[in-house]
């Protein structure tokens, strides 16, 4: 795969339009792919806990569905994985999301999609004081948030977050950063 840091002006007005500042996108490796299938997506490197490239997954700037991709034949990933061993941390639905939260300081995993969750995911989260699980606003959120916080729930504190109707973490964020910030234990 062939990615810039610093893709097209279109690509970062896409990132910064989600609420993303520049040296968050910096520190997180994304890029934008001009290469084959995936050329014109944004391109968001996974690493595992030990910060070792995992996958990339990529986010289309057009219209094409699905949204996102990833490589045929690479296995699911939490995104910032690294976060899980916090004592104090966010279960949150999309990347962009982690990066958020991230920013305004409270680390953040991100499940690749609502329907993402591996259930033996939730052993990461055996040594965290809290897990907050806060999804997007929707009916697959609701779904997805009732499914992690029980999982979790077996193995760590889990406090469930709802965000208002139809929004996520960025939307919010890009709304009410300080509601975002009181949502938030």
């Amino acid at each position: 795969m062939i990615y810039q840091l610093w893709g097209d002006e279109r690509a970062m007005a896409y990132l910064q339009g989600r609420g993303l500042a520049p040296e968050t996108i910096e520190s997180a490796k994304l890029g934008y792919s001009v290469d084959g299938r995936f050329s014109d997506c944004i391109a968001i490197p996974y690493f595992d806990a030990l910060q070792k490239w995992r996958l990339t997954r990529y986010r289309h700037l057009g219209d094409t569905q699905p949204k996102y991709e990833q490589p045929k034949g690479t296995s699911r990933h939490l995104y910032n994985v690294v976060a899980s061993e916090e004592p104090r941390v966010a279960i949150c639905e999309g990347e962009f999301d982690a990066l958020i939260l991230g920013h305004i300081g409270w680390p953040a995993v991100a499940v690749p999609g609502a329907q993402a969750w591996e259930r033996g995911w939730r052993w990461l989260f055996r040594n965290c004081d809290l897990v907050v699980v806060i999804t997007d606003a929707d009916e697959a959120g609701d779904r997805a948030a009732s499914k992690i916080a029980a999982q979790v729930g077996m193995v760590a504190p889990v406090e469930r977050i709802e965000l208002p109707a139809g929004l996520d973490v960025s939307d919010l964020y890009l709304k009410d950063p300080d509601e975002l910030g009181r949502l938030l234990p």
